[in-house]
């Protein structure tokens, strides 16, 4: 319930925004679908201190292996299971917030992205 009360309000503000400035509705309709259209270095600059992200990303992908394993195999195998799934999942929303920041929410990724790791 928490979840559909929130998104009415900032769909609400959305709409309050497109009535208030018709003359960005463009703009306001192409960052909600999200694009590439229309960036620039201003964009690929604003994401280069977040691509010291990615090698950690890299650098845990065995130790996401052993996670997925499970809490008690994990810490068995010497892995401190909590602070690796902190770390992941700060890393993780670091790495999309700034994505979703410069570029817009990209709807189909919503939907092919629970696919993926059944694929892979």
């Amino acid at each position: 319930m928490v979840g559909i009360a929130l998104g009415a309000i900032c769909q609400a503000g959305i709409e309050y925004f497109m009535v208030k400035f018709p003359d960005d509705v463009n703009t306001t309709l192409l960052w909600l679908t999200g694009s590439l259209w229309g960036r620039g270095w201003d964009q690929v600059l604003f994401l280069l201190p977040c691509l010291v992200l990615v090698p950690v990303l890299f650098a845990l992908t065995s130790k996401m292996d052993v996670l997925s394993l499970g809490d008690d195999i994990a810490t068995g195998l010497g892995e401190r299971s909590k602070l690796l799934r902190y770390i992941l999942l700060s890393v993780s929303v670091i790495l999309i917030g700034v994505c979703v920041a410069a570029v817009g929410s990209i709807g189909f990724i919503g939907l092919i992205a629970p696919i993926l790791p059944g694929e892979w």
